[in-house]
């Protein structure tokens, strides 16, 4: 059986063996330990670390329940997949290591948007011959603050790795399955080797980058930035995540983290006072910045803000909530001072920072445009350069689009292109 068959089978194969947990079984503890060192088993998610080593670490703690649970992050659309579509091998994982561990029971924790297969959950449970061990599922995020010594916590993902490392024995190579979006000329979701180079996981997965890139991010738009030749030489091992999404060049850094930082904040559980009011100040913060309302304080704010996060906060949500602020502001630190101090996006994306305009040298007051505007923001008539009211506008962009001549662009908000007043057709000439 390969490692795709045994982390995808279908959820309803009521036939499931329990060959790994029986393997379990016939080991020792050192033996069982020994496996998971041979196959250098390591644990997903943010917590990056060998799974022997981290059984080594607890051997004088006496471990009285395995939880198990997801990302607290949005970085969870494989995990979901693994849940819905093979939970028996989370169940036989936990069982497994229930039985290295000398532990009878687990607690597997549900995302609050699944709780509607909790029934099914409960019902497959039921049916599953985990040999005397006893798992109960909750619904909601593991809160790391009411843990305590006695507890060892695992990934989901990690569960379902260890039943397939027992079910394969020292053939077993850890894999992941990655989802590849963005940039690319066909995102895609398959399954890669722990270890792979990142550029070769977009490549094969993806059908390679498309375009101009100016940054990867390992981890939805919460995750780690980084350069398109960091990923030529980077290995994945280490990045417990499962998405990669490519940024073309067009794409505006200061834009993305604001949107990330936004999603946090809207989600966060508000216990932990340094992800909700971090990710509140950076939501205020960025949306200032591409808003043209930024202070020239504020990067360093922000650069403080994102690091008492990532070391202050008490789960892997907030630890991880800051990343992209913190590493894209280290890589394209120009692009937030260009937003904050220059009052411009280099992009062009931030609407900010940015007008529609008529060229005069081009237009030929065809009238497409007026008729196109439901807001009458766009002044002129026959034989004479029309004209964008720049406060009524609000850069829709319909214009652009019906323009036969390719009069109407997007350009900075502190340029010209056309003339301030009723000019005939032909008579404004290009500066």
């Amino acid at each position: 059986m390969s490692i795709k068959q045994i982390l995808m089978r279908n959820f309803d194969d009521i036939n499931f063996e329990y060959k790994g947990l029986n393997v379990a079984k016939s080991m020792s503890k050192l033996e069982a330990i020994n496996l998971l060192k041979k196959t250098n088993l390591v644990e997903s998610g943010y917590y990056y670390e060998k799974i022997w080593e981290k059984y080594d670490d607890i051997k004088d703690c006496k471990i009285n329940n395995i939880v198990v649970g997801f990302n607290n992050n949005d970085d969870r659309f494989v995990q979901m997949c693994i849940l819905e579509k093979d939970a028996f091998s989370i169940f036989e994982g936990m069982a497994i290591v229930g039985e290295i561990l000398e532990v009878s029971k687990g607690t597997l924790y549900i995302p609050k948007e699944k709780d509607s297969i909790i029934e099914t959950l409960e019902r497959k449970l039921k049916e599953a011959d985990l040999q005397g061990f006893k798992i109960e599922i909750i619904v909601g995020k593991i809160d790391s603050r009411e843990l305590g010594e006695e507890i060892l916590v695992h990934h989901v993902e990690t569960a379902a790795a260890i039943s397939a490392m027992f079910n394969l024995g020292e053939q077993f190579v850890q894999t992941k399955i990655i989802a590849v979006d963005g940039s690319v000329e066909k995102p895609g979701i398959s399954e890669v080797i722990i270890d792979s180079n990142i550029k070769e996981i977009i490549d094969n997965i993806a059908g390679g980058a498309k375009g101009n890139i100016k940054a990867i991010v390992l981890g939805g738009k919460t995750g780690r930035c980084i350069t398109e030749e960091d990923a030529e030489t980077g290995s994945f091992l280490g990045f417990g995540i499962n998405e990669i999404n490519v940024l073309s060049s067009e794409s505006c850094i200061v834009d993305f983290a604001k949107q990330g930082i936004t999603k946090v904040y809207e989600n966060t559980c508000g216990k932990c006072t340094f992800c909700r009011e971090g990710a509140y100040q950076l939501s205020q913060i960025l949306s200032d910045a591409v808003e043209g309302r930024g202070k020239s304080e504020d990067i360093e704010l922000m650069e403080e803000i994102a690091d008492e996060m990532a070391e202050e906060t008490n789960c892997s949500f907030g630890l991880t909530a800051s990343e992209f602020v913190r590493t894209s502001l280290k890589l394209f630190k120009s692009e937030y001072e260009s937003h904050i101090k220059r009052k411009n996006c280099p992009t062009g994306y931030c609407k900010a920072f940015s007008i529609i305009a008529i060229k005069g040298d081009l237009c030929d007051s065809c009238g497409e445009c007026m008729d196109v505007c439901e807001y009458d923001a766009i002044e002129g008539k026959k034989k004479y350069i029309h004209m964008i009211d720049e406060f009524e506008c609000t850069k829709c962009g319909k214009c652009i689009e019906v323009c036969p001549n390719n009069a109407i662009v997007k350009i900075a908000a502190n340029k010209s292109v056309g003339p301030d007043k009723l000019t005939p057709v032909g008579k404004w000439k290009k500066r």
